[in-house]
């Protein structure tokens, strides 16, 4: 059967012939940053997480699920840790929502990537880093007040070939073809080899931009996309 025929062809991979099974989630799926003090959540921001397949486009604030949602997606996060008895600390997440139910994907014990610091400081004018170095350091973390969210977002880019990144665009250049764009950053420099964005690990930069009032992440995406010039050469050598 097909079931039997997947787990052999997975099986042919496995270095000690163990096989993962995986549930299906169904809901829509949701990122974001918590931290935690002394056993209480005392920052919780769950971000609209954009999905290309399994490639993460991009975070943004604010959230679209529903106030019984957020507070599933609370409290699965602290059954969670109380399971794990993590008291204290920052806290990364990946969370499906279906319904008002929430099922945890992912949890880590760190910040998140793909912008997800810069953009909670932009949201809810909150350092999120400082306060987690407090909290590292023994003091008490600032609470956030979250009822005013800027809306914001990040754009995850990449090349869809292998090669020698040629040129990118600075963050200047981007800025004066897209003014709502606050900040760039690269994982990498022109002169080095870039591999195909067929995951995340691949990717080249990130775009952290404002949303304006009548626009959407998927526009503001789109016309950064249009805007960035990313030049890689056709060589596959696989050198450094």
């Amino acid at each position: 059967c097909k079931a039997q025929a997947a787990f052999a062809y997975a099986k042919s991979f496995s270095r000690l012939g163990r096989v993962c099974i995986e549930e299906v989630l169904h809901g829509v799926e949701v990122g974001g940053d918590a931290m935690l003090c002394e056993g209480e959540i005392v920052l919780l921001a769950i971000s609209v997480k954009h999905l290309d397949g399994f490639l993460v486009r991009g975070h943004s604030f604010p959230n679209d699920i529903t106030l019984a949602q957020q507070n599933a997606v609370r409290n699965e996060i602290r059954r969670a840790c109380e399971l794990l008895q993590y008291r204290s600390g920052a806290l990364n997440f990946d969370i499906m929502v279906d319904g008002e139910g929430a099922t945890i994907i992912e949890l880590g014990a760190r910040l998140g990537g793909n912008g997800l610091s810069e953009l909670i400081t932009h949201a809810f004018h909150y350092d999120i880093e400082d306060n987690v170095l407090r909290l590292a350091l023994g003091a008490r973390p600032q609470v956030p007040i979250m009822d005013h969210v800027q809306p914001c977002g990040s754009w995850v880019f990449g090349t869809p070939r292998q090669g020698r990144l040629l040129r990118i665009s600075s963050l200047e250049e981007m800025k004066q073809r897209v003014p709502n764009i606050f900040a760039m950053s690269s994982t990498t420099q022109p002169g080095r080899l870039v591999r195909a964005f067929v995951h995340n690990a691949n990717q080249i930069g990130l775009v952290l931009f404002a949303i304006s009032k009548g626009e959407t992440w998927a526009g503001v995406a789109s016309t950064i996309e249009q805007s960035l010039v990313l030049n890689v050469s056709r060589n596959r050598s696989t050198s450094a």
